[in-house]
């Protein structure tokens, strides 16, 4: 939405009236890209799962936590590893976004944190009232000036010379105006200026990064949160002392309920059709009450909100997150009375994803040690990492018993290749399915395909879960948000019809792609970036997988993993200064195809294997690989 100039006075006019005249097939149109507008803003496939345990959890007295994020396999959204030690003064291990001079994600002798993606707000839409052919705008019964800001770059041409190419930037105070005609035509009539509230903040995150690693205990960690330099991500901690903590202390524009309340009053607004999740916010930007505001303890020279407002536990219990928003860090205490601006995902009262749920679940049953990974209940170094890889599906949890009730209702003789005798033949394999997305599970396929389509009918145009009470059986339940919603209504005719479809279209898809139905997981999803097929477990993190792996359906199967498990962390602490941390980067570590390194610890992935992580310099020594690089001044 930067991108595109604004256009001339004449063609907002024209397309205004065009707007006004717009038949139907114009307004389907539009909710159709705002459909894609939202799920680009909502969508959690690049999310995460995190956990962090304290000491009355914890088997052994001492912190745990997992990190699970869920990032690109490939590209500069992908993680790499690295421990940077700048002697006496910085001494962290862990995982980056390529490009980030610092650790991200990670661990020194004393905590561990890791992120999840947080869907709090980051900026703003200021929708304007333009006067004078366009060159000023209405703010507080005055007329400001637009900016015109030209900004030449150098591209290279065909023929492989520097060309020098031009675009002008119109500016107001919030900042650059955007056209938002690139998500539909209809919107690129409204005049609309962005202010993004992680503009000048980059030194500011360096330094916290920094500060963050050279924490010795959970009072220095969080004390280094406070100039809120994490961009966009909930934070999870844990420490040598058995404390854990949950921040939503990253970037978050001050804005009360009160503006909410008022300033959202604009036609854009209306069109966005938000109103329920507030993904994005377009405010009154005539108006000087609708500017964002500032706390006592706001960073300085900021209008973020400061850290004694933000939803945070430190705890000797646990924490959790999975992208959802603060209000169920911890499912038994859950945080309430916080503005949606710090997280339309799951909001106070509302229906959680699914891999929150699980998360949660999950927890509780360590927690009473029904789990089946340990017959003590509490939580150590290997019954976190068990959790990870439990493979569990929980949408089919939730549903499946009564998608094969359905199939057991039907009437057999269906002609061998109607949609009811591929809906059969699904539920045939369905039934016995293990629920899971193991190597050896047959039949995730078909609940993958059949998810997909049940999710790309009903699900919520923000926020991707189903929330229509008239599919399940059992609606939402704020008092019970783990269990609920669950079932499928089968009373409701039109929800016989839908899955008797999606499991036919189940069958169509896999059938297309060359894959048999019940083929074991392994031989279906894999990692094909070399000769040898890898086969990886996890599935479609939307369909309640907690260690999830996104990849496109292809013919021969899911390759071409997009994003999923990527740096993952296991971590805890003993009476040695040494940290315990098992470690694993998914798509290893080299994107050199000729390196040794580009595949190595995929296979270890696909064995379930972890690697100990050496962090201390005699580690270090008798693990060292290959001989040292020292670069001088």
């Amino acid at each position: 939405i930067y991108a595109a100039s604004l256009p001339a006075s004449t063609e907002i006019a024209n397309a205004s009236a065009d707007a006004e005249a717009a038949d139907a097939d114009a307004w389907q149109r539009l909710e159709q890209d705002l459909r894609h507008f939202g799920q680009a803003l909502g969508n959690a496939e690049q999310g995460s799962n995190a956990l962090a345990v304290g000491r009355d959890l914890s088997r052994t007295g001492r912190g745990l936590l997992l990190a699970n994020p869920h990032r690109s396999w490939r590209g500069a959204g992908s993680f790499y590893q690295v421990h940077l030690t700048l002697p006496g003064r910085y001494d962290v291990a862990g995982a980056s976004l390529q490009g980030f001079p610092f650790v991200g994600i990670g661990f020194n002798r004393d905590v561990a944190w890791t992120h999840t993606v947080s869907f709090a707000s980051r900026f703003t839409l200021y929708e304007l009232r333009l006067r004078s052919g366009d060159r000023q705008y209405l703010y507080g019964g005055q007329l400001r000036d637009i900016e015109s800001k030209p900004v030449t770059v150098q591209v290279k041409g065909e023929d492989g010379a520097l060309q020098a190419r031009q675009r002008i930037f119109r500016l107001t105070h919030f900042g650059p105006m955007v056209d938002l005609s690139i998500v539909n035509p209809l919107l690129g009539t409204m005049k609309v200026a962005l202010r993004d509230a992680n503009v000048g903040r980059y030194a500011t995150m360096v330094e916290q990064y920094l500060r963050m690693g050279q924490a010795t205990d959970m009072a220095t960690f969080t004390a280094a949160l406070r100039d809120i330099g994490v961009p966009v991500f909930h934070t999870l901690a844990a420490d040598r002392n058995g404390m854990a903590f949950y921040g939503e202390v990253s970037v978050v524009p001050r804005l009360t309920g009160n503006q909410l309340d008022t300033c959202v009053n604009t036609m854009l607004r209306y069109l966005l059709r938000v109103e329920p999740n507030n993904a994005v916010l377009a405010l009154d930007g005539s108006s000087p009450r609708c500017e964002w505001g500032a706390d006592a303890d706001s960073p300085t020279g900021t209008n973020l909100y400061g850290y004694a407002a933000r939803p945070t536990v430190l705890t000797t219990d646990y924490v959790a997150n999975g992208n959802d928003s603060y209000w169920l860090s911890n499912a038994a205490n859950p945080l309430t009375g916080y503005p949606v601006v710090f997280g339309f995902l799951g909001h106070e009262n509302q229906q959680q994803l699914l891999r929150t749920r699980l998360g949660h679940l999950m927890v509780e049953q360590r927690r009473t040690a029904t789990d089946g990974l340990d017959a003590a209940a509490g939580f150590t170094l290997a019954t976190l990492k068990g959790l990870l890889y439990r493979h569990r599906v929980y949408a089919a949890e939730l549903v499946l018993d009564d998608v094969l009730r359905i199939c057991q209702s039907m009437s057999a003789g269906a002609a061998a290749e109607s949609r009811n005798s591929r809906a059969l033949r699904a539920c045939e394999t369905l039934h016995r399915w293990d629920r899971r997305a193991d190597l050896n599970s047959r039949g995730t396929q078909v609940f993958t395909e059949f998810w997909r389509g049940v999710r790309e009918r009903l699900s919520n145009l923000f926020t991707g879960v189903i929330g229509r009470a008239d599919f399940w059986a059992t609606d939402f339940d704020r008092t019970d948000p783990l269990n609920t919603p669950r079932g499928i209504d089968l009373a409701h005719a039109p929800n016989v019809e839908l899955v008797l479809a999606e499991l036919s279209d189940a069958m169509l898809a896999l059938q297309a792609a060359g894959i048999a139905p019940d083929a074991p997981w392994r031989d279906v999803q894999f990692d094909a970036r070399a000769e040898d097929r890898l086969p990886l477990h996890g599935g479609d993190g939307n369909m309640g997988v907690y260690a999830a792996i996104q990849a496109d359906l292809r013919e021969g199967g899911y390759s071409g993993i997009r994003s999923g498990n990527s740096y993952l962390q296991a971590v805890t602490w003993d009476d040695t200064e040494c940290p315990l941390a098992d470690t694993l980067l998914t798509h290893s570590q080299s994107a050199n195809p000729h390196s040794p390194h580009y595949r190595d610890q995929t296979a270890l992935y696909s064995r379930k294997e972890w690697l100990r992580l050496p962090f201390c310099a005699a580690q270090i020594a008798a693990t060292q690989v290959g001989e040292t690089l020292t670069i001088r001044e």
